[in-house]
C-alpha cells in the first residue's frame, strides 16, 4: 500500500479547521481521515511557527513575505497621501485670506520638497524664493490731501479739489489730480438729469431777469422753497441766495407750506442786508399771495417770477437745492428736526465761507459779496 502523501496545503486548512473550534479532533479527523494526534501536534506547531512550517522548501512563506513588504509599501504610500490631503485642505482653507499668489501657499516641512510644492502650482523656484521689493508711494500725502477734501465734500471733482488744494499751498495740477482720483476710485457726487415741474396760478409778476447783467450784489435776489424726506414725513426749506455772490443770505426750515415762514425769511435777509432791487421767485401759492406781495413791494423792491416752464428762470437757487441734496443731506441721517436744523446750518455756513465756487473762479460766496462795492439801501 502505498504511503499517503499530505501536502502544507492540506496541513493548513486541517489545522484552520481546527483554530475554529466548531468540532472535535475525533470527528474532525474521521472527516479529514488524519489522526486526532497528528491534527494537535499541526496545531501547535502552527501556533509556535507560524503556517510557513508546513513547507519545507519555504515557498508559501517567501509569497507571505512578499506580501507583507507589499502591505508595508503600499501602507507608506497611504500614510504619505493622507499627509499630503490633509496638507492641502489646510492650505485651501487659507484662500482669500492675504495670500496673493501661489507661492505664498508653498513651505517648507517634512513630506514634501520645495521642488515638489512648485510643481503643483505651476511655478519655478525662482519664483518661490523671490522677495519683491516695496515701491514708496510718492504721492501717499498728496493722496491723503485728497481723500481728505473729498471727504469733507464728496461732491467735489478734480477742478474743485485742485483749486482747494492750490488755496491751501499745495501746488498742483488738474491733471494729476484727476489720475490720482481715478487711481482711488474717487468720482464727484451728481444727479441725473431732471426737470422741474411747477404748478400753474392765477397771478404772477413778468420776468424781469431776460438779458439783464448782474454786476454787483443785492441788485437780484432768488428765493424757492423745497422738500426734505425725514423718517417721520416731510420738512421744508426755502432760502434766498445773492445771484452775484451765490451767497446764502437767510433761510427757513418748517413743518408746513405756509406762506408765513417765507415772509419771515425774506424779512430776516432785509434786516441784515438792506433791500435788493429785483427779488425773483416762482408763481407758487406762497409767492403769490397777497401778504408775501405787500410785503415785498412795500419796501421798494421789484418783484420778478418765472415764467410757464422756463425750468432755467430761477436757476440760481435751483443749484443751491440739487448741491444741499446730493452733496450733504443723502449723506447723513438726522434723527429730529431739531439735528435737521443744526446740520443745515453747519452746511450753510460751510457753503458760504470755505466751499469753493466753480463760477466765482473758485472763490467762496462770501469773499466775494465782501469785496464787491455794495449799492443798496438799508432799511431803518
Amino acid at each position: 500500500m502505498a504511503r499517503r502523501k499530505i501536502t502544507a496545503e492540506f496541513k493548513f486548512k486541517v489545522t484552520l479547521e481546527a483554530l475554529k473550534e466548531r468540532s472535535t479532533l475525533e470527528e474532525l479527523g474521521a472527516k479529514m481521515n488524519v489522526a486526532p494526534s497528528q491534527i494537535s501536534r499541526w496545531v501547535k506547531e502552527f501556533k509556535m511557527n507560524g503556517k510557513n512550517i508546513f513547507t519545507k522548501d519555504n515557498k508559501l512563506g517567501k509569497k507571505i513575505e512578499l506580501l507583507e513588504k507589499e502591505q508595508g509599501r503600499l501602507y507608506g504610500i497611504v500614510g504619505e497621501l493622507t499627509a499630503k490631503n490633509d496638507w492641502l485642505k489646510k492650505k485651501t482653507g487659507e484662500i482669500g485670506r492675504a495670500i496673493d499668489t501661489p507661492a505664498n501657499f508653498i513651505e517648507e516641512n517634512l513630506y514634501f520638497s520645495i521642488c515638489e510644492q512648485c510643481k503643483w502650482y505651476d511655478i519655478s523656484r525662482s519664483q518661490y524664493y523671490y522677495a519683491p521689493t516695496i515701491k514708496e508711494d510718492k504721492f501717499s500725502s498728496l493722496k491723503e490731501k485728497i481723500k481728505e477734501k473729498y471727504t469733507l465734500d464728496p461732491s467735489s471733482g478734480s477742478r474743485r479739489i485742485t483749486a482747494a488744494l492750490n488755496r491751501d499751498g499745495v501746488n498742483v495740477q488738474r491733471g494729476l489730480i484727476r489720475r490720482l482720483m481715478k487711481v482711488m476710485s474717487l468720482k464727484g457726487l451728481c444727479p441725473k438729469k431732471r426737470l422741474s415741474i411747477r404748478d400753474d396760478t392765477a397771478h404772477k409778476f413778468p420776468y424781469l431777469l431776460k438779458d439783464l447783467e448782474v454786476v454787483r450784489p443785492n441788485q437780484v435776489w432768488s428765493t424757492d422753497i423745497t422738500y426734505i424726506i425725514t423718517e417721520r414725513g416731510h420738512m421744508y426749506l426755502t432760502a434766498i441766495i445773492d445771484v452775484y455772490s451765490r451767497k446764502i443770505l437767510a433761510w427757513e426750515l418748517s413743518n408746513s407750506l405756509s406762506k408765513e415762514f417765507c415772509i419771515t425769511c425774506f424779512n430776516k435777509a432785509v434786516s441784515k442786508y438792506g433791500v435788493p432791487e429785483i427779488l425773483n421767485t416762482d408763481q407758487g401759492s406762497q409767492y403769490t399771495n397777497a401778504n408775501f406781495v405787500e410785503t415785498v413791494l412795500n419796501l421798494g423792491c421789484k418783484l420778478s417770477m418765472d415764467g410757464k416752464g422756463r425750468c432755467l428762470d430761477n436757476v440760481w437757487i435751483e443749484r443751491f437745492w440739487r448741491t444741499i441734496k446730493y452733496d450733504f443731506l443723502s449723506l447723513y441721517e438726522f434723527k429730529g428736526s431739531l439735528n435737521l436744523y443744526k446740520g443745515i446750518r453747519w452746511f450753510i455756513c460751510y457753503y458760504n465761507d470755505e466751499r469753493c465756487h466753480s463760477s466765482l473762479g473758485y472763490k467762496t460766496p462770501n469773499e466775494v459779496y465782501e469785496t464787491s462795492n455794495l449799492t443798496f439801501k438799508k432799511i431803518a
